[in-house]
């Protein structure tokens, strides 16, 4: 199964899998996996359940008048990955003593919630909110 968001914010327009199929089951399984991976540090694990043209993106938000467009800006994030750069960055986590930010580790607390799941027109690959 791959679990994909694509870069753009537009929405999704496959058909939408209902919370009451088993294929919307599977997809919260993985997301809670993939929480567990990085809960326990398995940074490494959690890269390899990535796929290869995977976009790590989080938009900055913007506040805008009600109807004047979207509230994320799309040439602006507070991140920007690919499976290069996050390889770069949790190879630097794990293997080197530099990344002082992260000693002590952070308090990180994972809410897998609202999930929405979309098919899309790639066979196999689910659009996922």
């Amino acid at each position: 199964m791959t679990v994909t968001d694509p870069p753009s914010a537009a929405v999704p327009t496959g058909r939408r899998v209902r919370t009451s199929e088993p294929l919307h089951h599977e997809v919260v399984e993985h997301l809670e996996d993939e929480a567990r991976l990085l809960d326990d540090g398995d940074l490494m694990g959690w890269l390899q359940l990535l796929a290869e043209d995977i976009v790590y993106r989080a938009p900055v938000r913007v506040t805008r008048a009600p109807g004047d467009g979207d509230p994320f800006e799309t040439e602006m994030a507070h991140y920007d990955e690919n499976a290069m750069t996050l390889f770069l960055k949790l190879m630097r986590l794990s293997s080197t003593s530099s990344a002082w930010a992260e000693n002590p580790a952070s308090r990180t607390r994972r809410f897998i919630t609202n999930i929405r799941v979309h098919e899309t027109e790639e066979p196999g690959e689910l659009h996922v909110e």
